[in-house]
């Protein structure tokens, strides 16, 4: 599967996803993200995989500019739209089109197992990375992902089958009147951290957060507090 084309081709969906004011769970994680994971005095700060921008408008707001890419042309466009302050390209995660020790941070929020080649994709971003900088990554959760609940109950058993292979899924969700299907890869954490190491860079710091409710307004994913739905992962190129 082409996931390039797959995201560009639920790019509309996903707008209207994603801007749905504390619709989808990024509501509820990225302030812990931002608040854990994220540092202060970003510099110039690289969004990988930004999509619509929401990240990216975030990131703004603290960072002295913002640099953000995706392979979406549409979202690319809608992005520019809404944010004139940071600059957003078309483009390769796996193929940065910078030079290298560009950035002080780079951001990477739930793009990662979009890509056909991760270790490529963390060996780009360290790349452009200027030394002591930070790579600043939100993946779906590896146990989360791959597992299955058999009912809807609550309190229903948490089924996990061939966690250790890596392979693509859809899942598609509709709520309040919205769709949306998501096409990712699963891989075990190893893949992620194995990534990591290869190319050099440390570990400073891994979460498995809860969901902010409050943030959110509502209690929306109960299942999320036994299960991880994210985990927050920060390294260093030292």
């Amino acid at each position: 599967m082409d996931l390039r084309k797959a995201w560009e081709e639920q790019a509309a969906r996903w707008l209207d996803w994603a801007r749905a004011p504390k619709h989808d769970s990024f509501w509820a994680y990225s302030g812990s993200f931002f608040n854990d994971i994220v540092p202060d005095g970003l510099g110039l700060v690289l969004d990988l995989g930004c999509g619509e921008g929401r990240v990216s408008r975030l990131l703004a707001e603290s960072a002295q500019h913002v640099i953000a890419i995706d392979s979406s042309p549409t979202l690319i466009r809608e992005a520019r739209a809404a944010d004139l302050q940071s600059v957003y390209l078309v483009g390769d995660a796996t193929r940065l089109p910078f030079e290298s020790e560009s950035f002080r941070t780079v951001v990477a929020y739930n793009s990662l197992m979009d890509l056909n080649d991760v270790p490529a994709g963390v060996a780009e971003a360290t790349r452009v990375l200027k030394t002591g900088g930070l790579f600043c990554i939100c993946i779906l959760h590896p146990v989360g992902d791959v597992g299955r609940f058999p009912n809807e109950d609550e309190d229903a058993p948490f089924m996990i089958d061939d966690y250790y292979k890596s392979q693509l899924y859809e899942q598609c969700h509709e709520r309040d009147g919205l769709q949306m299907t998501f096409n990712s890869w699963h891989h075990p954490l190893s893949h992620y951290t194995d990534s990591l190491q290869a190319s050099g860079l440390l570990i400073d710091r891994i979460k498995e957060p809860l969901p902010d409710y409050e943030a959110l307004g509502r209690r929306q994913w109960p299942r999320a507090e036994r299960i991880p739905m994210f985990m927050f992962i920060r390294a260093v190129k030292p």
